[in-house]
């Protein structure tokens, strides 16, 4: 199957070095986050700034809503620097992130089964976090507003724990996959992260992404 992949890559401060990988990938495009000078002409050339606001996920959240009509039939979602969260050479990442055939998402990439990370980090329903990195308070924290409770807010849905979690947000996958939900629930999802920096609800997020496809 030839299917089209489009790589959607969230820069802040990382080095061209830091994302090498970007080398064996044809088609991809750069937001980025911080000072666009500190990257080559021909990687400026292909990367728009924005605001930063939301992290990663408003960058995910934001290509889907604005290309929700013509999407690539494999986009992968991804940190330009990889290494803080998976120690892979550069082309096992780009081979292991595309590999969504069989799965409709990028299964042997980036899930990590519960039995492998303390309990407290994984996708408990009431799981929160007050502070990341340590010292740094998340936005819209409050003991009482957790995993679930952001999940049937923002939803309506009830939260059904899942195994697994796409670390970093970093994923492939399928558009049909994606489009199994429709605009106007990906426009709901993208409020809380347009206007804070380091918002709570990126980690819940990070824990729900087998939900939100429909896994």
């Amino acid at each position: 199957m030839n299917l089209k992949i489009k790589f959607i890559i969230t820069r802040f401060r990382e080095k061209e070095q830091e994302f090498s990988w970007i080398k064996l990938v044809d088609d991809f495009v750069i937001f980025n986050k911080g000072n666009r000078e500190e990257l080559s002409p021909e990687l400026q050339k292909r990367t728009i700034d924005k605001k930063n606001v939301g992290k990663d996920l408003e960058v995910i959240l934001s290509y889907i809503i604005d290309n929700y009509d013509n999407l690539e039939d494999v986009l992968v979602f991804t940190q330009a620097n990889i290494i803080p969260h998976y120690y892979y050479t550069d082309e096992d990442f780009v081979r292991s992130i595309v590999d969504v055939e069989e799965f409709g998402f990028s299964n042997k990439f980036t899930c990590w089964h519960e039995n492998q990370i303390p309990k407290n980090l994984f996708n408990q329903p009431e799981f929160n976090l007050e502070e990341w990195p340590i010292g740094e308070k998340m936005s819209n924290y409050h003991p009482d507003y957790n995993l679930k409770a952001w999940w049937e807010k923002y939803t309506g849905e009830d939260y059904i724990k899942k195994d697994k979690i796409f670390w970093g947000c970093i994923f492939g996958v399928k558009k049909e996959l994606i489009l199994r939900r429709p605009k106007s629930f990906y426009e709901t999802l993208i409020k809380p992260f347009l206007d804070k920096s380091n918002p709570v609800e990126t980690h819940f997020m990070e824990r729900s992404w087998l939900n939100i496809f429909k896994i």
